[in-house]
């Protein structure tokens, strides 16, 4: 069992008991595996009152037309809380609790500043083509619309994985819809239009997958080297020494 851990303040001894370390051991195991930190560093795609989706601090607006591949790795669901700040003032995100859609949705925090969370859900995206063609965006919602827009977009997958497990990604065009509310006018809200299905690795369904790489030895042109070899030369006969003194004693024109 792990020992108590002592320090002292003032003179007077104190203790962490092994009761509590275990506790928060588990604790923090359990927050840590249910709980997807927001953002996660993505851009925050999102639908303006005018209709137009933009993302990224600076309102890039999205290419219409380019497709977007939700992975489904990041389907999350959860609680969040915005609290108002004021008359003229936006309202402030206070707090967000979000867990993956693999794991059962965290129980309801309590209210901050009186007011409730309201439930919320989200996902990341990556642009296929356009011009936004490989920006990775974080899809968030609570409104009314977006989370119907997003139902129906669970919906479409549940199916899917049904049918084919394997190509579950659903490919997306982002639009909208829009109706006349009596006090506020005309409301947009998004659509979110599955136009295809990918795998994991992004490949859409009929696209051929690519062929293996042969290793760069195999695809270097190479040919044998060979080496000449030079037959070896006719042995001279040794000269007996009887030869070689009757040579000696030759005399020219003899």
């Amino acid at each position: 069992m792990t020992k108590d851990l002592k320090t002292t303040n003032g003179g007077n001894e104190l203790a962490l008991s092994a009761d509590f370390i275990g506790k928060l051991q588990a604790g923090i195991a359990e927050s840590r595996s249910t709980t997807l930190i927001a953002g996660g560093g993505k851009l925050l795609l999102r639908m303006l009152k005018s209709g137009e989706w933009v993302y990224g601090p600076s309102d890039e607006e999205v290419d219409k037309g380019s497709r977007w591949v939700v992975n489904l790795m990041t389907l999350s669901h959860g609680w969040c809380c915005w609290v108002e700040t004021g008359a003229n003032a936006k309202n402030e995100l206070r707090g967000e609790v979000m867990a993956s859609m693999s794991e059962p949705k965290p129980p309801r925090p309590q209210p901050i500043a009186d007011t409730e969370f309201s439930e919320q859900r989200s996902f990341e995206l990556k642009a296929l083509d356009g011009g936004d063609q490989g920006v990775e965006v974080l899809y968030k919602s609570g409104s009314i619309g977006g989370m119907r827009a997003i139902d129906g977009l669970l919906a479409e997958i549940q199916r899917r994985l049904a049918e084919d497990p394997h190509h579950a990604f659903p490919v997306l065009e982002l639009d909208h819809d829009s109706y006349n509310h009596t006090k506020w006018g005309r409301i947009y809200t998004p659509v979110l239009e599955v136009v295809g299905w990918a795998d994991i690795n992004g490949r859409l369904v009929g696209e051929p997958e690519p062929e293996a790489a042969l290793p760069e030895s195999l695809t270097k042109a190479t040919r044998p080297r060979t080496r000449t070899v030079k037959p070896p030369a006719d042995p001279v006969p040794p000269r007996s020494t009887t030869q070689a003194h009757a040579a000696q004693r030759r005399r020219p024109g003899a």
